[in-house]
């Protein structure tokens, strides 16, 4: 017997709406990832940037929602077969006459950090800030091509 998770499919489930690519599950973890985030942080706020990745023939792209950071302020390394992408959201100070009412946004520090897989030509790795995205390209490794060997 084979044994697979139950996922029901419903229309009334506003997770699982055709227009929506989040599951409940996926909810879920974020909630709580977030949570454990907050609960390790001395001032109680984090910052943990959005991320999107997709692929086509020529390789992957890697979107990160980085809003109110300078590009300066970004940096992106490798070591091994991980792309690190780290920075700070700084948020403006209190000053005289100036407080917050309430804070939404996530500040502090942030780091992410993706496995490469092996068919990522390193050398030709870019990236691209504009309007509060960073954007990363990562080609594909030109494949060997298939070779038929002649039998003598």
């Amino acid at each position: 017997m084979k044994i697979v998770r139950f996922s029901p499919v419903s229309p009334v489930d506003m997770f699982d709406t055709p227009d929506s690519s989040k599951h409940f599950s996926d909810v879920l973890d974020e909630f709580f990832n977030e949570a454990l985030l907050l609960g390790n942080k001395a001032n109680g706020t984090v910052f943990n940037p959005k991320c999107n990745i997709s692929e086509d023939a020529n390789g992957y792209q890697v979107e990160l929602a980085v809003p109110g950071i300078k590009k300066d302020d970004i940096n992106i390394s490798i070591k091994g077969n991980t792309l690190t992408v780290s920075g700070e959201r700084r948020r403006r100070k209190e000053e005289d006459g100036f407080r917050y009412h309430r804070i939404e946004s996530g500040y502090g520090e942030f780091n992410r950090e993706l496995t490469l897989s092996d068919d990522i030509d390193r050398e030709s790795i870019q990236a691209s800030y504009e309007d509060g995205i960073l954007i990363i390209d990562l080609k594909k490794r030109e494949q060997e091509l298939n070779k038929q060997i002649e039998i003598k």
